[in-house]
């Protein structure tokens, strides 16, 4: 019984390290992000696990963004 004890007051600290890390309630999510998370949205580097100095989020194009695009390389195309 004692071992088991144990085990559990050395377990909650993972938990603490998940809370410090940066929250992204922006992102419309209501719990901290964990590293890997981090990482995928480009606040922190995977292997040097440091935080980035500007948050490079890659936006996604639209419909008609790309939609557009692809009518103007068509008109391009065809001038040539």
């Amino acid at each position: 019984m004692p071992e088991e004890d144990n085990e559990e007051e050395r377990r909650p600290s993972t938990p603490k390290r998940r809370q410090r890390r940066t929250s992204w309630r922006k992102e419309g999510v209501d719990r901290p992000a964990t590293l890997w998370e981090e990482c995928c949205l480009g606040r922190l580097h995977l292997k040097t696990k440091r935080k980035e100095k500007h948050i490079r989020v890659k936006k996604l194009k639209t419909y008609q963004q790309r939609e557009r695009e692809r009518k103007q390389r068509d008109t391009r195309i065809e001038r040539l």
